[in-house]
């Protein structure tokens, strides 16, 4: 008999090695309570904990990307400027927005900089551009119009509409 805790955490033993070749409950049951083994059980638990935690972070960094892109959705849909984006997600906050957050990691790092917001706008301007190609794949007809355009900045952009 081969103990797989103590063969997965490399315990040195019979148990791990070549195995308990007496099958009896005595055995298993001094086994069970000698400091490999528990050494093993420690290990394992030790490591479920990280995996726990680890996958609370994920879904909670998860559930903050996702309302911190709604955040610039609003900002965008309302044509609102980029750098409320801080303030508006600290709003949202003291209004009692648990998922947000999350995205102050610690005092002075949190993920509502200048290069996040691009970040995060990119993200969606990539999934609308997609949508849309996915769509215009699909018709066999569409028409598009150009034309330039200048923001509140004095930058030109090149619109394009697609139908």
């Amino acid at each position: 008999m081969i103990c797989q805790l103590c063969q997965k955490h490399s315990s040195v033993g019979v148990w791990s090695d070549i195995g308990c070749k007496t099958i009896r409950l005595d055995k298993i049951k001094e086994h069970e309570h000698c400091s490999e083994h528990l050494a093993s059980v420690n290990r394992e638990s030790e490591q479920e904990n990280a995996d726990k935690c680890n996958q609370k972070l994920n879904r909670c960094s998860r559930s903050a990307i996702k309302d911190a892109l709604k955040v610039i959705y609003y900002l965008v849909e309302h044509n609102l400027s980029l750098d409320l984006f801080s303030s508006l997600v600290d709003l949202n906050i003291e209004l009692g927005s648990c998922n947000l957050n999350n995205l102050k990691l610690v005092k002075n790092a949190k993920y509502t900089s200048w290069d996040i917001v691009s970040e995060l706008l990119k993200l969606l301007s990539d999934e609308v551009r997609e949508n849309l190609f996915n769509e215009m794949r699909k018709s066999p007809t569409y028409s598009l119009m150009v034309d330039e355009v200048m923001d509140i900045i004095s930058h030109k952009h090149l619109a394009i509409c697609a139908r």
